[in-house]
Parts: structure tokens; C-alpha cells; sequence
């Protein structure tokens, strides 16, 4: 399966979701125009993943990443939906590693990555870091 990579501009974040790694991740700022437009193709190649999981050369393990620089309230509520979608994958017996990069100061952060915890019931590790 294709790699999905989209590179960052002001208003949307870096995406590089990489089945042949086991590496995805999203990072930088995620305030886009039209949110919905955004990160529907996140989501039909979550789908696809998910859909084809069993003919595929998959990973045991499969790393997360957040590293979210800001993230707007549009953006918040779809993030939960593509955490749900990877909570999708344990019933395939994936070992999640899901982490949450947030700065030290911002709280504000942190408290977005404890919900999601709480309402996905995911592994989620907050990863602090030093400013």
C-alpha cells in the first residue's frame, strides 16, 4: 500500500502515514480552511488500511505520532474520529504505540491528548517536552 504524505503548509499539518515503516504521523499546525476536506483523504486511506489489513505485508507494531504545534477546535473533533479508526486495528491483533508530543508549558495540549485517552480508551503516551 502507498504511502499517504502530505507536507505541511501554514494552515495544515505534516502527514506521513507509512505502512512499510510502521510509522504515521501528523505534525506541525492543523487549522485548515476546510477541515472536512482536509482530512478526508486521511481517513479513506485509514479506511483502506483497515479494509485490506489481512492482505497486506503488515507490522506487528504500529507507532503514532502527534506532534501537534496548535490544533483548532474543527481539528480536534476529527483527530478523535481518525484515533477511533485506529483503534480499529487491534482487533488484528497490532500492538499500538500511540504518542502525544506536547510543549511543556501547554497545558492546554496535554488536556487534549488526556481526552482523547479517555475517550478512546487507547494507549496513549503524553510525551512532554522541554522548551
Amino acid at each position: 500500500m502507498d504511502a499517504l504524505i502530505k507536507e505541511p503548509t501554514e494552515y495544515t499539518p505534516k502527514v506521513v502515514f507509512d505502512l512499510a515503516k510502521g510509522l504515521f504521523e501528523i505534525s506541525g499546525d492543523s487549522r485548515p480552511e476546510n477541515t472536512r476536506k482536509f482530512y478526508r483523504q486521511i481517513y479513506e486511506w485509514m479506511d483502506k488500511l483497515i479494509e485490506s489489513w489481512g492482505q497486506l505485508a503488515t507490522p506487528s507494531v504500529v507507532r503514532f505520532k502527534f506532534a501537534f504545534d496548535y490544533i483548532n477546535s474543527s481539528s480536534n473533533k476529527f483527530v478523535l474520529q481518525l484515533l477511533l479508526k485506529v483503534k480499529a486495528l487491534e482487533q488484528f491483533g497490532v500492538t499500538l504505540m500511540i504518542e502525544w508530543y506536547y510543549d511543556e508549558p501547554d497545558t492546554d495540549m496535554r488536556e487534549i491528548g488526556e481526552e482523547y485517552i479517555e475517550l478512546t480508551g487507547l494507549p496513549i503516551n503524553l510525551v512532554s517536552l522541554e522548551v
